[in-house]
């Protein structure tokens, strides 16, 4: 029998495009959801960190996981997956680890969990960015080598004493041996580098004369992908991507990789992914208005 979810990522505490979501859930009947991230408000619309974490624990607690829970009330089977994105403050961490106590939702960051015979895996991690917040902010590997544009990880904001020091290759090679199944899917904030799914506009601006990478994906990330080839890779992280390349989905040898981050800014519509993982898998962005 095929085994259908939804995939919804980057929708930043929206409540509209969060409700959308739920209803949509609700008619149809779904069975599973897989948060992709960026779960809570964006942290860069307040003046400090502290505001940002106020407003994101209100957000989960009051709106995110009492939503989760009356979903629950009226789809008992209903199995909610999700991770953190580079956007969420780890401080607020322990909200989506004790709603796993009840049932709500299962944490699935550098965690596996079995739907049948799928696994599913997920990472919240990202290469360095150019913006604040860093308790999921990582380096690619040992080399420690960061964009021009990016902020080193130790030298932006953590709102936990938590320092991490593995990098986002070795968090990833601690699995590789994990995943026996061939029906992996692989939930992933970042994307893989140099897809469909990781395009952007900076390479229209210049670095002391040099043109900027317009990929902003992981290479690490992509390598994990390449050597452990899950069934099924979903991301988001970046939002423009699907209007530049063209295309929300591409391949790394055999595996199907998905990026379902959109604009949310656009208020009109919200975007979510729906999955049916069968003798084949079937795929399509569904627009909910």
């Amino acid at each position: 029998m095929a085994f259908r979810f939804i995939f919804a990522t980057d929708l930043h505490g929206i409540k509209i495009h969060y409700q959308r979501l739920f209803d949509f859930v609700r008619s149809q009947k779904i069975e599973c959801i897989v948060f992709g991230g960026d779960l809570c408000p964006a942290g860069f619309v307040y003046n400090d960190f502290g505001q940002i974490k106020q407003s994101q624990r209100d957000f989960l607690q009051d709106f995110f996981l009492d939503r989760l829970y009356s979903l629950r009330n009226d789809i008992p089977n209903l199995q909610c997956l999700a991770i953190m994105g580079n956007d969420d403050l780890r401080a607020n961490f322990d909200l989506l680890i004790e709603a796993e106590r009840p049932g709500i939702l299962n944490v699935i960051h550098q965690q596996i969990i079995r739907i049948g015979d799928l696994q599913f895996l997920g990472y919240g991690c990202v290469p360095p960015t150019p913006f604040l917040i860093k308790d999921w902010e990582r380096y690619e590997n040992s080399n420690r080598i960061i964009e021009p544009v990016a902020i080193a990880p130790e030298n932006g904001y953590h709102s936990t004493k938590i320092r991490e020091k593995n990098t986002i290759e070795m968090d990833l090679l601690l699995f590789q041996d994990q995943l026996q199944s061939k029906k992996t899917i692989f939930v992933s904030h970042c994307p893989p580098y140099k897809t469909n799914l990781d395009h952007s506009t900076k390479d229209r601006y210049y670095y002391e004369g040099l043109k900027l990478d317009k990929h902003l994906g992981s290479i690490a990330i992509r390598n994990f992908i390449e050597s452990a080839q899950p069934l099924i890779s979903l991301h988001g992280h970046i939002h423009e991507s699907t209007a530049i390349s063209g295309k929300f989905y591409d391949r790394i040898k055999n595996s199907l990789c998905l990026n379902g981050a959109f604009f949310v800014e656009n208020t009109d519509a919200t975007e979510i992914l729906f999955i049916e993982v069968g003798d084949k898998i079937l795929f399509e962005k569904v627009t909910l208005t």
